[in-house]
């Protein structure tokens, strides 16, 4: 059972504060001190700080390149399990496949997402994203096709610039 923190007044203030400096400093939304994933690695730090006593989490934080590597071995790791997950839901044809575009409200970037929908034999419902691609440039099915041709495989026409996005020459 959690336990209601008795924080005083003053600390809550202060660490508000350290909340506009995250947002001011970093070019941060106000939006992403409500992020789940921002508030998951500070309440990790509550229970490292419970378990250690105080400490400097500058000292064990992990920088941008370690953070850069460990995404892409996850990453890696989750393709191959999805993979395999896959692989007898094809065998079955109890897969579907989707493909959804949309742009961005805020930075008018447009995207492609082709989603996996699948049953396995125990009949659990399984849902991925197999690809998702940032492309500048309108809803056509030439750039569409682009996205999901990958590196290598792409037009003259087209550059491919970095995971997923493609931009025109």
């Amino acid at each position: 059972m959690r336990q209601t923190p008795r924080v005083s007044k003053p600390d809550v203030e202060a660490l508000k504060q350290k909340e506009v400096q995250f947002c001011a400093t970093g070019y941060h939304s106000f939006k992403s001190v409500e992020n789940n994933g921002f508030r998951s690695v500070l309440q990790a730090c509550v229970y490292l700080g419970a378990k250690y006593g105080k400490f400097d989490v500058g000292e064990i934080l992990a920088g941008r390149k370690a953070v850069s590597r460990e995404t892409k071995n996850l990453a890696t790791k989750t393709k191959d399990v999805i993979k395999s997950r896959l692989k007898e839901s094809i065998e079955d044809s109890t897969v579907a496949l989707s493909i959804d575009m949309y742009t961005d409200d805020f930075r008018k970037k447009a995207y492609l997402d082709v989603h996996a929908t699948w049953v396995e034999r125990d009949f659990k419902l399984h849902h991925a994203v197999l690809v998702f691609c940032a492309y500048f440039f309108v809803h056509r099915g030439q750039y569409l096709a682009v996205c999901m041709t990958g590196p290598g495989r792409v037009g003259s026409e087209f550059v491919w610039v970095g995971s997923g996005r493609v931009q025109k020459k």
